[in-house]
């Protein structure tokens, strides 16, 4: 019982409140004890001070009449005048004393007690060889002093005997009230498991810490859920895409090893199956560079100092002849000098991404019949309170907004592009350079054509 952590959160809370009540009611009896004493020797005091009155007013004779008179009339108010030849003189005879040197110990019935010194209080009287000492005393009885300590420590012993037995099974109840709950996500987390990841966490709604921590752990568990869909596909995807280049790399060779001998057609054949080589070993890079691509991992790296319309200029010139060729061409509509602190080299990538895949994809529609000739590439670089933007916008067949989700995930080919060269990673690549720096890629209608649009925050 004693493995269980609430039940021993619990009695370790409880103890610390005994102790503290302990603590608490020790001190207001100490308290209680130190005002009652005060009060006493204050009344002793007052007492000493009358009958001294009286004796120095009246003399001897007045002070035994006046103690006589006091012990019968109140018995609390304990006095009495003493020598060590006659005993008790006048006042309380339940009074008894020892002397011991200078010091006198007072007793009433085995109970209340003064301690005084030699010449607290003290009369003298003639007597057959010279004068006698006498010892004025006063005391109080303390029975109900000593009860209300006993009744103190009684309700100590009481104190901790209830807050113990109530910490126990308070614990008891709390141990129960989580062990259901912790069942639960045990018996979740055990068919999770077991292979089923749909298999969910169950919560109770009443938004507490095991509550909130439920639906995180369900929140990781919707995205282990999707990284693992997205693993199949991924693996779909690549058996398709990677199928096609494979068996062409297959029959290139087969069709050079039938062939006769002769050293032309023996490399034509294999620079053609280098040339699909490099095709698969470029699909397998950009996967792995996609891999290596997650938030947090490239912390150490997003320190460049980087103005984003240099870049982008930079970045133009490189794809301008490319551009050409496809009687296209690339303007910068606007980019006004922007200070970044990023990954240059990641950025100038993401950005050479997009022109390339803008180029690729309405390349072929900038030659249908009746289109213009020369068909422009649009870059635009803004600033925001929010963030930086840099949008790259074409002119060709654009892609359908319920194809755009598609076309960001890997592989993520649209039938009109799979006759095309290119691996289906180019976006997903982007979207992955844009999320290490907590930005996003978005994808919009430029009508005609598709907007690109790279959303970095401020630095």
């Amino acid at each position: 019982m004693m493995r269980s952590l609430p039940l021993r959160a619990t009695l370790m809370a409880s103890i610390s409140l005994v102790i503290a009540a302990l603590a608490l009611v020790l001190a207001i009896g100490w308290q209680a004890n130190i005002a009652m004493s005060e009060r006493t020797l204050g009344d002793l005091e007052t007492d000493l001070a009358e009958l001294a009155y009286i004796h120095g007013r009246d003399g001897r004779a007045a002070l035994v009449a006046h103690l006589a008179q006091r012990g019968a009339a109140d018995p609390r108010r304990l006095s009495s005048l003493w020598n060590k030849f006659d005993g008790v003189v006048a006042g309380h005879r339940a009074l008894e004393y020892r002397s011991e040197g200078d010091v006198f110990e007072l007793e009433f019935n085995g109970r209340a007690r003064l301690y005084a010194r030699r010449g607290t209080s003290f009369v003298t009287k003639p007597g057959e060889h010279g004068a006698i000492e006498e010892f004025l005393f006063v005391a109080r009885d303390i029975t109900d002093q000593r009860a209300l300590a006993r009744r103190i420590q009684l309700i100590a012993i009481g104190s901790l005997l209830t807050l113990g037995a109530g910490a126990l099974v308070f614990g008891l109840l709390i141990r129960r009230q989580f062990a259901v709950r912790l069942r639960s996500i045990v018996e979740a987390t055990q068919a999770i498991m077991s292979g089923n990841l749909s298999q969910r966490i169950p919560r109770d709604g009443s938004d507490d810490e095991i509550d909130q921590l439920s639906g995180q752990l369900n929140d990781m568990l919707s995205r282990i859920d999707e990284l693992m869909q997205a693993l199949r596909e991924v693996s779909d995807n690549i058996a398709h895409d990677l199928k096609t280049p494979i068996n062409r790399l297959r029959i290139t060779a087969e069709e050079a090893l039938r062939e006769p001998a002769n050293a032309a057609g023996h490399s034509e054949a294999l620079g053609a199956i280098i040339e699909q080589a490099d095709g698969i070993i470029q699909t397998f890079n950009a996967l792995l560079q996609i891999a290596r691509l997650k938030p947090g991992v490239h912390g150490d790296t997003l320190r460049d100092d980087i103005d984003l319309a240099t870049l982008i200029t930079d970045v133009t010139e490189l794809y301008a002849p490319v551009a050409e060729d496809a009687d296209m061409i690339i303007r910068i509509l606007e980019a006004d000098p922007t200070p970044y602190r990023g990954n240059r080299q990641l950025l100038g990538q993401a950005l050479a991404n997009l022109i390339d895949n803008a180029i690729k994809y309405s390349a072929e529609t900038s030659r249908t019949p009746g289109s213009a000739r020369v068909r422009p590439i649009d870059i635009t670089l803004s600033a925001y309170p929010h963030g930086i933007e840099i949008s790259v916008a074409d002119h060709g067949a654009g892609i359908a907004p319920e194809d755009r989700a598609k076309a960001l995930q890997r592989f993520g080919r649209l039938d009109a592009s799979r006759t095309l060269p290119g691996t289906g990673l180019g976006l997903s690549l982007v979207s992955a350079i844009a999320r290490i720096h907590g930005g996003a890629l978005r994808l919009e209608d430029n009508a005609p054509g598709l907007r690109a649009i790279l959303a970095l925050p401020q630095t």
